[in-house]
């Protein structure tokens, strides 16, 4: 969806008044804008989470090879510079850390709340109801302003009503 499209179905949604039009059409910009920018930084943050992981599967490669290797060269009878008990604290210690760290954020979540809350403030500021349905006006604004129409948010628009109260 272009963004002359997500105008247009968000003005359709939000019903103006006539003279108001541009007002409206000015904050539809604005929150498209907003999440123009939140879809940047969802993208900044899996590239970097992709080279976080990629860069600690390397460094666990190469804990496992170090300690690999000092196990058969103290078998060789040669001498240590670290023992190899503090070399498997670290290959558990990293273990540990990437089942944690591949824990990845749910996707999209960052880019449908933000676009469930930018949808809930452009219905209040339109004083159009704001009812949490799958079929409702914010229901739509919020698909439309994430740019997927077929979007199915309504689990953001619960989570957000609790936040509500």
């Amino acid at each position: 969806m272009t963004r002359s499209e997500q105008i247009a179905q968000a003005l359709k949604v939000l019903i103006p008044p006539a003279d108001k039009l541009a007002e409206c059409r000015r904050h539809i910009e604005h929150a498209l804008d907003i999440m123009a920018a939140t879809m940047r930084g969802v993208a900044a943050i899996k590239a970097q989470r992709a080279a976080d992981r990629q860069s600690g599967r390397a460094y666990y490669a190469a804990l496992e090879r170090v300690l690999a290797t000092s196990k058969a060269y103290a078998c060789v009878g040669g001498a240590l510079a670290i023992p190899i008990a503090p070399l498997q604290r670290a290959v558990k210690f990293a273990a540990k850390w990437r089942v944690g760290f591949s824990q990845a954020l749910p996707r999209g979540a960052i880019a449908e709340r933000q676009a469930t809350a930018l949808a809930y403030n452009l219905l209040r500021q339109w004083d159009r109801p704001a009812l949490k349905t799958r079929k409702g006006a914010w229901h739509k604004l919020a698909a439309i302003l994430l740019g997927d129409r077929d979007a199915d948010l309504f689990r953001h628009l619960c989570g957000f009503q609790l936040d509500l109260r």
